[in-house]
């Protein structure tokens, strides 16, 4: 497959030098976002960003039409054309500066890719591949083992009827036993050969000594993927090569499936990636980093499905839930969090009928925004609790550690983009974090399209990642809850020395909003009861890109009132703060 000798992550570059003026395009379940990357004084950045409605569903049901509708937007934006006479769109570049040089797609819209899993050992192996398709839009329709208790017959009718769309095969350490491996492939052979086209692709990954032998066996009847052993050892996991082994044949499928998709597939350098192994490219490196000790998280809340990344020293883990979702999938959202999760976050009393039919609205109507502040405050709750549950899915891959302090939000919901602060507030009261948070919000959909980049030219990514062009928020949050009416007294000082100073009562928040391109240095002091990772007295620089200081003087966890006046008094109180109205604090 292409690609799959060559590329590397985020974390070192496959090819040296540059590839010249980028376009990447991500494809939603709503929205078709593009970004184009150049060099400016040597350096990438960002220089033009578009949005369009994804066109996969009838009546067009054809994703490189949306495709267009982002481009013919860019080049309102820059002047630049992106398509030709004949609409076909423009790659190579041009000496009149049109086009570009090189094309990245990722996506996540469509149905899932079917799965059946078959293995050895659901303890090591079969663990092991699961976390690997955690990496990507799939959905797991059966489980063969050693376990199974099954007839080889049953397993084989069962194979059949469910038609999925890959047979993943893992199973044995490299020095391990074959035989039991031989016996599953022989099933899986036979389920290839009477199955009905489109016949299932096979991705092997499991003891590397059958390599030769898995071939023989099942080329000739079918699309064969062949891996490095997911489980090489007793000891430790191989997920990377087989990740990016899912996600180039998912571009495959994908293809293949969707109206449009075998044009952006054939326009693109790596095919069509899914966005989530995409952007954990990014997490990945953002994990390393030395300033970021505790971490990296990347929370993506779509209209069908939300992802969680989180990255710690080179373990990345993805978990993605296609019941949890602001559109498509609202109605599944709202069943799974319960309506009473929901209405202690609006400042009205809402029944039961009118949270479920407010979600069936959005399921219906997945583009709508909301127009009213009713409507504004029951997607937010459904948005908080949607954050809640996914991480709280997601942390028992994680090895018992804590929340990052540094997090990535993406999707509508949570990157928004004329006023960032609502979305770190959701953020922030969903996953009621301690410590100095670093909220980076990614309205545009260009973690994926970095992530993507970054299997070619890691230089390119991490250039314009480290431009500061995410907008970004740094949040004090303190652990605890305060004795006195003052929660924190807050003094930032700017580096031409101009100082400021601020109060932050208990139970309140405050926006300080950091002029651009300035340097700061924060002092903070918190009252009795408070404390920022055990200190009462902490100073932190502000670092580039940073747009405001939001202080949570709310203590942890958050204290939400059963009565409704009361709690709407709060809640309308901490609206007002992030929208800089002094008096709302």
């Amino acid at each position: 497959m292409k690609g799959a000798n060559v590329v590397k992550t985020a974390t070192g570059s496959a090819r040296s030098g540059t590839l010249g003026a980028i376009l990447a395009a991500d494809i939603g379940g709503v929205h078709t976002r593009a970004v184009l990357l150049d060099l400016v004084e040597g350096q990438y950045r960002l220089i033009s960003r578009a949005q369009a409605l994804t066109t996969a569903a009838p009546p067009v049901g054809d994703v490189a039409v949306g495709l267009r509708h982002a481009l013919d937007k860019m080049t309102l934006q820059t002047g630049r054309y992106f398509m030709d006479n004949q609409n076909n769109i423009l790659l190579r570049g041009t000496q009149d500066g049109s086009g570009a040089n090189a094309f990245f797609a990722t996506a996540s819209a469509g149905r899932p890719m079917r799965v059946t899993l078959a293995g050895l050992m659901p303890d090591m192996s079969l663990a092991a591949a699961r976390r690997a398709l955690n990496s990507t839009y799939i959905e797991l329709t059966d489980v063969l083992s050693l376990n199974d208790t099954r007839t080889p017959e049953a397993q084989l009718n069962t194979l059949l009827r469910n038609q999925p769309d890959v047979i993943f095969v893992v199973g044995g350490t490299n020095e391990g036993a074959t035989a039991p491996i031989r016996e599953l492939l022989k099933t899986i052979r036979f389920g290839v050969l009477l199955s009905l086209d489109p016949k299932p692709a096979v991705l092997y990954a499991g003891n590397e000594a059958l390599h030769a032998e898995v071939a023989d066996m099942l080329r000739a009847d079918t699309r064969l993927y062949i891996a490095p052993n997911v489980r090489p050892n007793l000891r430790s996991d191989s997920l990377e090569a087989v990740e990016l082994e899912l996600a180039l044949l998912y571009g495959e499928w994908r293809a293949a499936s969707v109206g449009g998709f075998e044009e952006v597939k054939s326009l693109s350098d790596m095919g069509v990636l899914p966005t989530a192994q995409a952007a954990a490219n990014i997490v990945r490196y953002l994990g390393e980093l030395p300033e970021n000790p505790t971490g990296a998280l990347l929370i993506d809340v779509g209209s069908g499905i939300t992802s969680v990344t989180a990255g710690f020293k080179g373990d990345v883990s993805t978990t993605l839930r296609a019941d949890l979702g602001l559109g498509i999938s609202a109605v599944l959202a709202t069943q799974a969090v319960g309506a009473p999760t929901i209405t202690r976050w609006l400042s009205f009393a809402a029944s039961d009928t009118e949270i479920i039919d407010y979600a069936w609205n959005k399921t219906f109507r997945p583009t709508t925004i909301p127009a009213v502040q009713r409507d504004l405050e029951l997607e937010g709750a459904l948005l908080r609790e949607i954050v809640k549950m996914a991480v709280s899915g997601a942390r028992h891959a994680w090895n018992g550690r804590a929340v990052p302090n540094r997090i990535i939000a993406a999707g509508g919901g949570l990157a928004v983009e004329h006023n960032p602060a609502l979305g770190a507030l959701l953020l922030l009261d969903g996953l009621q974090p301690t410590g100095v948070i670093t909220i980076h919000l990614d309205p545009f959909g260009l973690i994926p399209a970095l992530g993507a980049v970054a299997y070619l030219d890691s230089a390119a990514a991490i250039q314009t990642l480290d431009s500061g062009i995410l907008p970004s928020i740094t949040a004090l949050c303190p652990d605890g809850r305060a004795s006195g009416s003052v929660a924190m007294e807050v003094t930032i000082k700017y580096a031409g020395g101009r100082e400021i100073g601020r109060s932050v009562p208990a139970g309140s928040l405050r926006l300080i909003p950091i002029p651009a391109g300035q340097k700061a240095r924060v002092t903070v002091k918190l009252s009795r009861g408070l404390s920022l990772g055990g200190k009462r007295r902490v100073t932190i620089d502000v670092e580039n890109g940073t747009t405001a200081l939001l202080c949570d003087g709310r203590g942890r966890p958050i204290s939400l009132s059963r009565d409704v006046n009361r709690r709407a008094a709060n809640l309308q109180k901490w609206y007002a703060a992030i929208r800089g109205q002094e008096g709302g604090a």
